[in-house]
């Protein structure tokens, strides 16, 4: 190996492991959520919200922290629903999924946790719970901080954001 090329290859390395080392995935931008290991980007958040104003298959438009919440919840609640035979993916979860043009990996989990919801017993919801307990999962304070003893996101006192000045006549 010629000396310019170990030192195109070194460089390469170097660049490979200064792109893939760093900060944590919640330090990133675009990460919505880390649950354990899985994450959730601000992408996969906006690109669902879009598909279910589009298909509007929702009451009422969708936000992204609702979408964070249901994705949070969908692999825990698909998980038990399978463990214990509650629900598995039925003509509703399919009717809705099919109102959807293309819908992502995360719109279909989205989907799917609000059918299976409904299906949950309470044994279910408890093992949720207390799966959701000893997960880890990290939200980025944008969205609000999740609440493992209910399963919802919270609102987070943000002092660091100022509201804009009200506008002068």
């Amino acid at each position: 190996m010629t000396a310019r090329r170990l030192v195109s290859l070194v460089a390469a390395l170097a660049a490979a492991a200064i792109l893939t080392s760093g900060c944590g995935a919640v330090e990133r931008p675009t990460t919505a959520a880390v649950v354990d290991g899985r994450v959730i980007t601000t992408g996969e958040l906006t690109r669902t919200a879009e598909q279910l104003d589009a298909a509007k298959v929702l009451a009422q438009p969708a936000t992204e922290t609702d979408v964070l919440n249901w994705l949070i919840l969908a692999g825990f609640i698909e998980r038990q629903t399978a463990a214990s035979g509650s629900w598995s993916p039925d003509d509703k979860y399919y009717a809705v999924a099919a109102q959807v043009a293309a819908p992502t990996d995360a719109t279909l989990e989205y989907l799917k946790a609000r059918v299976a919801v409904s299906s949950l017993t309470s044994a279910d919801r408890d093992a949720i719970l207390a799966k959701l307990g000893a997960a880890q999962i990290t939200v980025n304070p944008q969205f609000g901080r999740f609440d493992p003893a209910d399963g919802g996101l919270k609102t987070v006192d943000a002092p660091w954001i100022k509201p804009a000045p009200a506008p002068t006549a």
